[in-house]
């Protein structure tokens, strides 16, 4: 076999072992790229699953703060109207007349007191009816057999109307506020119920 026919053959032999590594690159590569895609896919829709996750989340919270803050400024706008109910009703009692006040101030001091404590008036009745109703409210007592030694007190009290029973270091708050006060959250519920609903709160039996 002469030289060229041996450098020939190399050649050949060398031309068919580089297709053959370029075939199996060209395979290596490919199966790389597609793993690489695949791999791209998922990790992709990993991503666009947690943003979407994320943006789910977000939103959710969005409506949490939006329905928490539409309760707050309803609620807030509930005080402020039962608030404002109370201070009317503080109105109309201090606005009551004067007839019919003092005959509530008799009744009522009849009902509650014992009979012997000190009674404290705001300065306004003080100086016009105090000493009336004091006087009524013993005969009343007087009259059913039990003590009738009620005094006007020097004190005044602030309110818009009412009294406060003093004996000693004992006190009975009779003032419309601490009225109102005691039944607040019964008619605070009712209240609202008038403002903000289409059915009337049930009558009390």
């Amino acid at each position: 076999m002469s030289l060229e026919q041996i450098l020939a053959g190399i050649r050949a032999e060398s031309d068919r072992l580089r297709d053959e590594v370029l075939a199996l690159a060209r395979l290596e590569a490919d199966e790389i790229l597609a793993e690489a895609r695949r791999r791209a896919e998922r990790e992709s829709e990993a991503i666009l699953d947690a943003a979407r996750k994320e943006a789910e989340e977000i939103k959710r919270r969005l409506i949490t703060l939006a329905n928490l803050e539409s309760r707050r400024r309803v609620s807030s706008a509930k005080e402020q109207l039962v608030s404002r109910a109370f201070e009317l009703a503080l109105e109309r009692l201090a606005n009551m007349d004067r007839q019919r006040y003092s005959d509530y101030l008799v009744e009522m001091l009849v009902r509650v007191a014992q009979g012997t404590e000190a009674v404290r008036f705001s300065e306004k009745d003080m100086q016009s009816i105090a000493a009336q109703v004091v006087a009524r409210a013993n005969e009343r007592l007087a009259s059913l057999g039990r003590p009738a030694g009620l005094t006007v007190s020097d004190r005044t009290v602030q309110t818009v109307g009412g009294v406060i029973l003093s004996s000693g270091k004992k006190e009975v708050n009779l003032t419309f506020e601490s009225a109102l006060s005691l039944i607040r959250d019964d008619l605070l519920t009712e209240v609202a119920a008038v403002l903000f609903s289409d059915n009337p709160p049930k009558e009390r039996g």
